[in-house]
C-alpha cells in the first residue's frame, strides 16, 4: 500500500483527485437561498488546545436551542436561536467522565426527549449520556454489551433509542421509566451489520440501517418484531434515514450513488439515482413539505429532492476560497 500511494502520490508531485460532474446550478432558486453560519464559542477555559469537534446537531422541538455534540472536548454546546450575543448564546455542558485514565467520551449523536432531557450517544466510552439542561446534571447509562452507540432518537413515549455501529452490531433502546438498556439484533445472520443511522417514524417503528449488510431493519414495537430489507443496490452502504409525513422512509445509499425509499406497507424500496458520479450522498432530512434534502460530501452541496418531479436542486455551501 505504501508503495503504491508513493508512486500515484509522489512527494513534490502533481495534485491528483477524483474528476466531478458539473452540477447544474438554479440561479433563481439560488437567488431566494441564504446560508446562515454561526461561529462555535472558543475552547474551554484550561483546555486551549483541545480539538473543536463538533458532530451531530438536534433542533430543539421544546425550546429556541440548537443542540451540537462535541466529542474533543466532552461536551454539548447549547446555542439559542434567539440571541445575537457571541459567545453570549451558547450554553457549554460539560459531560463529566467517570472514566479518569480515558481520553474522551465522545458525544457523536444527540437527541431531545419529551421530558427536555438532551441524550447523546457516546462513542468511545460505549454509553448513553442524559443531560437534564434546566440544572445542567448528567446521568451516564453503560451499553450491556460495551459496543459503540452512534445514532440516537427519541419515541413518543420518551424512550431513547441508538444504534450501535462496532463491535457487537445492535440496536439498543433506554427504557424512559427504568432507564434499563435493551439491545436487539434485527438480523442475527448480519454478523457485522455497522447499524448507524436511524430514525422514528409516526407510528413509533424505529428503522435502522445496516450500512456494510446493505439492509434496512425496522421494528414494530406493536408486534415486538423486526422486519429485514436488502437494498436493490448491492453495496449501497445506506447511512442515515428520514421519514416523510406519509411514513416512507428516506435513505442514502453512499456507495450506491442514490437516494432511496422504503414504503413500510409493502416492503417495495424504489431507488432514485444520482444524476452524477460520486455524490456521497450522507444524511437525510425530510421537511416540512417532504421535499428530501441530503448531503452531497463529495461536492460540497446541499442537494434539495422534490418528490413530485423527481428532480433535484442543489445548494453550494459558502466556502471562502482560502
Amino acid at each position: 500500500i505504501i508503495a503504491y500511494f508513493s508512486r500515484i502520490f509522489p512527494d513534490g508531485g502533481k495534485p491528483r483527485d477524483l474528476k466531478l460532474d458539473d452540477l447544474p446550478l438554479n440561479e433563481a432558486a439560488l437567488s431566494r437561498a441564504i446560508y446562515v453560519e454561526y461561529d462555535l464559542p472558543p475552547a474551554l477555559p484550561g483546555k486551549p488546545d483541545a480539538e473543536i469537534s463538533s458532530h451531530d446537531v438536534w433542533p430543539s422541538r421544546i425550546s429556541p436551542t440548537v443542540y451540537v455534540a462535541e466529542m474533543g472536548m466532552d461536551s454539548i454546546q447549547g446555542m439559542d436561536k434567539n440571541r445575537i450575543d457571541y459567545p453570549g448564546r451558547f450554553q457549554t455542558f460539560i459531560l463529566p467522565n467517570p472514566d479518569l485514565g480515558h481520553r474522551v467520551l465522545g458525544p457523536h449523536g444527540i437527541t431531545q426527549a419529551k421530558d427536555g432531557h438532551v441524550y447523546t450517544a457516546e462513542i468511545d466510552e460505549s454509553s448513553i449520556g442524559e443531560l437534564d439542561p434546566e440544572t445542567g446534571k448528567v446521568i451516564h447509562y453503560e451499553t450491556p454489551t460495551r459496543s459503540t452507540p452512534h445514532t440516537i432518537r427519541s419515541d413518543s413515549k420518551g424512550n431513547v433509542w441508538f444504534t450501535e455501529m462496532q463491535g457487537v452490531s445492535k440496536v439498543g433502546r433506554l427504557d424512559a421509566i427504568t432507564k434499563k438498556i435493551t439491545e436487539w439484533d434485527p438480523s442475527p445472520s448480519d454478523t457485522n451489520a455497522h447499524y448507524y443511522g436511524m430514525t422514528v417514524d409516526q407510528k413509533d417503528r424505529v428503522w435502522a440501517v445496516g450500512m456494510t449488510s446493505h439492509k434496512i431493519v425496522g421494528y414494530d414495537p406493536k408486534t415486538d418484531k423486526w422486519s429485514v430489507y436488502a437494498t436493490p443496490t448491492q453495496p449501497s452502504g445506506p447511512r442515515r434515514p428520514t421519514v416523510d409525513s406519509k411514513g416512507k422512509v428516506w435513505f442514502s445509499e453512499h456507495i450506491g450513488q442514490a437516494l432511496g425509499m422504503l414504503d413500510p406497507d409493502t416492503g417495495k424500496i424504489t431507488e432514485y439515482k444520482d444524476p452524477f458520479k460520486l455524490g456521497g450522498g450522507y444524511e437525510c432530512y425530510a421537511d416540512a413539505h417532504d421535499n428530501i434534502w441530503v448531503t452531497l460530501r463529495s461536492y460540497g452541496v446541499l442537494a434539495r429532492f422534490d418528490q413530485k418531479t423527481k428532480t433535484y436542486t442543489y445548494f453550494p455551501e459558502p466556502f471562502p476560497d482560502i
